[in-house]
């Protein structure tokens, strides 16, 4: 779970620089098998944001769109952009 909240001017890379460690560590330390899978993920999020999606049918109908690679044997998310 991550919380995030109004940085100073200047500081905006935060999340940026967050997402591209996670990403380059879940890289580095898991090596998927054979099966993998590309999938659409939404994310909960009631705040305010211009890319926020709206899907009625879903349990989670706010949210931020977020595309996946996971390994199939294990549910691992191998990387992921947003």
């Amino acid at each position: 779970m991550l919380h995030v909240t109004s940085v100073a001017a200047g500081n905006t890379n935060k999340i940026d620089t967050m997402v591209k460690h996670v990403k380059s560590k879940s890289m580095e330390y898991f090596i998927p098998g054979q099966d993998i899978a590309i999938d659409e993920t939404t994310i909960g999020f009631k705040g305010h944001a211009s890319f926020r999606m709206y899907n009625p049918q879903k349990l989670t109908k706010w949210g931020l769109r977020v595309y996946t690679l996971a390994d199939s044997a294990t549910g691992y998310i191998v990387t992921f952009e947003p």
